[in-house]
């Protein structure tokens, strides 16, 4: 019985880490092989790296300052607590604890940093952002500070109407602000690791499959911490099975939405379809496709954007591209609503709610109707 409960485990155990390793893609693979087996990559570099940081400008800057080494710290913590966008991530009530001193002392230290360029440099979001670069007692400043939302709408006659001003003076108040910088880390780079998709899967001109030259990867006892050739077995047998079982699983997607590929409609599929097609589970179909990428002769699809959600026999791929057409051909001083780009659809012969419009739209970073709004 214990020996029976021993060999479950170890099966196990092994099916697990197969499971795991098959819905890693290349990058996350390399990386999962490194933690947990001391595997080392062989490739280098997943830095991306332009001439200059957003912090080596600050911290030049604040280098030049006469201020005490206190304050300078204090600074220092602002600068590395810049989001990938520039915007600052820290609280200055926990900065006043973690320092232990005033609030007042941290407002003050952060009032330098602000001084800094480029200006804009402290802002938490894009709003303060672009206070911060406005002049002060402007009435752009004002505009910012008090009606940001109906300005992002480009709501100019509420704005008109409550600040007694004309709409070509509010456009001449505004107009600096094609100058401004929406993000502080616009023009500098930002060297936190960033994970290089590589592509999985490549079409040749015909749809034949070919996988990354990476699921080919098998390592040595050599290459596991310990040398263990039972661990570097156990690891090459998951690859050999992650290897096999992408390549069925994008072979068959690929035959199925041959006509999408080629530019015509996408069919419906669904992870039961090529489950049931090819005799495996549900979720080792969800494992496999996880993450994944297809490059066909340079456009890139992730492969479970090659599965469908139909809203009646429509595919998403569809909808969308028929919401971009609509919004795309409309009059912008009287863009349409929700409602009626559903109206317009239902004309075409789709059935659709409008929250799924506005879920689609949104899916498509497509501005709401104020926002698209020209006037």
């Amino acid at each position: 019985m214990k020996l029976e409960l021993k060999i479950s485990q170890k099966i196990t155990k092994k099916k697990i880490e197969s499971l795991k390793i098959l819905e890693l893609n290349t990058f996350h693979l390399k990386n999962y092989l490194k933690v947990n087996y001391g595997v080392e990559e062989r490739e280098l570099s997943y830095l991306s790296r332009k001439e200059r940081s957003l912090e080596e400008f600050l911290l030049e800057q604040v280098g030049l300052l006469k201020i005490s080494r206190e304050r300078y710290e204090i600074l220092e913590e602002f600068i590395w607590n810049l989001d990938e966008k520039g915007y600052l991530k820290l609280s200055l009530t926990d900065l006043a604890k973690k320092k232990r001193r005033s609030i007042l002392y941290i407002r003050e230290c952060y009032e330098t940093f602000k001084e800094l360029d480029p200006k804009g440099i402290g802002g938490r979001d894009m709003r303060e952002v672009l206070i911060l670069q406005s002049e002060k007692k402007s009435i752009l400043r004002g505009i910012l500070e008090d009606m940001y939302r109906e300005l992002m709408d480009i709501n100019f006659p509420k704005i008109s109407k409550r600040l007694g001003i004309s709409m070509e003076e509010i456009k001449n108040e505004i107009e600096p602000m094609r100058y401004f910088i929406s993000y502080p880390r616009k023009n500098f780079a930002y060297y936190a690791p960033v994970e290089i998709r590589e592509d999985d899967i490549f079409l040749g001109e015909d749809l034949e499959v070919t996988l990354n030259s990476s699921y080919g990867y098998r390592v040595s006892e050599e290459d596991v911490q310990g040398g263990s050739v039972r661990t570097a077995e156990k690891i090459n047998t998951a690859l050999a099975m992650r290897e096999a079982t992408l390549f069925k699983v994008a072979k068959f997607i690929v035959e199925h939405q041959r006509s999408f590929l080629t530019g015509g409609e996408m069919k419906s599929l669904k992870l039961e379809d090529v489950a049931e097609a090819l005799g495996v589970s549900i979720s080792t179909v969800s494992r496999t496709i996880r993450d994944k990428r297809l490059n066909h002769q340079g456009t890139r699809y992730n492969l479970k954007d090659l599965f469908t959600n139909q809203v009646g026999e429509t595919t998403s791929y569809t909808v969308k591209r028929v919401v971009q057409e609509i919004v795309d051909s409309e009059d912008k001083s009287n863009p349409l609503s929700d409602e009626e780009i559903r109206q317009k659809m239902i004309e075409k012969g789709m059935e659709i709610s409008r929250r799924t419009v506005g879920k689609y739209r949104n899916q498509m970073e497509i501005p709401s109707m104020k926002r698209r709004r020209r006037y």
